[in-house]
């Protein structure tokens, strides 16, 4: 883009400041928006919105965790676990972003997204009505059922030797998809904390936030390294979202966990359309 103007540079802020609500709230780092505004809002190239993104993912989601720090829905070792692994697969993914077109990793962002928010609608609104009604139905018959892990794994009972190989399985597909695609890697964390860990979705968001911290690190560092950040752009986004961060942790304590997967869901759709459309139609 060209020379950046002070009403420009008030939008980037604006923007930041919706990002960081949306990161608070939903445990991501913020790429899942950014890369869309700064690729299709600012025409950034695609190499560039990634790079900037991940720039600003960082500030913005220590930020998130800072302001979910004391709300008790951080799982500290399962995030530092995924975020340490993904740190380490997250320089080559970035490097391989260097060698392909900016097209196909835009188009696969966008379809990653979509099926994503997909498996989240599937899960919780399709499949939890059939729960219910099975344990209703157990309850007039009589039959005391043992409780069920929400997910595969339950991480209070899981010994460290099966909980720690599946975070770093997480961690390494997370981060190299984090590298490649500029994301912080939160709208997949998020979905798999729920399903497989059996979190909710306040201490799913809450966990990937940490986790989102330590990934994104690496992967910055690459893409600055190949040039791949537009910095001005990037330091307007992190003041927005630092501002953000704040607002997000304030509406999150009014906010229940279904609809708050609903929202994810819908954030989630609307940023993988807009991608996948972009690229196609040009």
């Amino acid at each position: 883009m060209g020379q950046l103007t002070i009403l420009t540079g008030i939008v980037v802020a604006l923007c930041g400041i919706l990002v960081g609500v949306l990161s608070a709230m939903f445990g991501i780092g913020g790429g899942v928006v950014m890369v869309p505004m700064l690729h299709i809002g600012f025409g950034l190239p695609a190499a560039v919105a990634s790079g900037t993104s991940l720039f600003a993912i960082l500030p913005t989601s220590l930020s998130g965790m800072i302001a979910r720090a004391h709300d008790g829905t951080i799982r500290w070792k399962v995030g530092v676990i995924v975020g340490v692994a993904g740190a380490c697969l997250s320089p080559v993914g970035a490097w391989v972003s260097e060698h392909v077109n900016g097209m196909y990793a835009m188009i696969l962002t966008g379809v990653v997204i979509l099926f994503t928010a997909y498996k989240m609608f599937n899960r919780v609104y399709k499949t939890r009505p059939a729960v219910i009604n099975a344990a209703v139905e157990a309850a007039q018959a009589g039959v005391v059922e043992k409780p069920r892990p929400a997910g595969l794994l339950d991480i209070q009972t899981t010994p460290n030797a099966r909980l720690v190989p599946a975070c770093v399985a997480l961690g390494v597909v997370v981060g190299f998809l984090s590298g490649y695609l500029g994301l912080g890697g939160g709208f997949l964390v998020v979905p798999i904390l729920q399903g497989v860990f059996g979190l909710s979705m306040k201490q799913a968001t809450g966990t990937s936030l940490v986790s989102v911290a330590v990934l994104a690190v690496p992967a910055f560092v690459t893409h600055a390294l190949l040039g791949h950040v537009a910095w001005v752009i990037g330091i307007l986004f992190v003041i927005g979202s630092i501002v953000g961060t704040r607002l997000g942790a304030r509406i999150l304590r009014h906010v229940n966990d279904r609809l708050l997967t609903g929202l994810f869901g819908v954030v989630l759709i609307a940023s993988g359309i807009v991608m996948i459309v972009r690229e196609i139609v040009g």
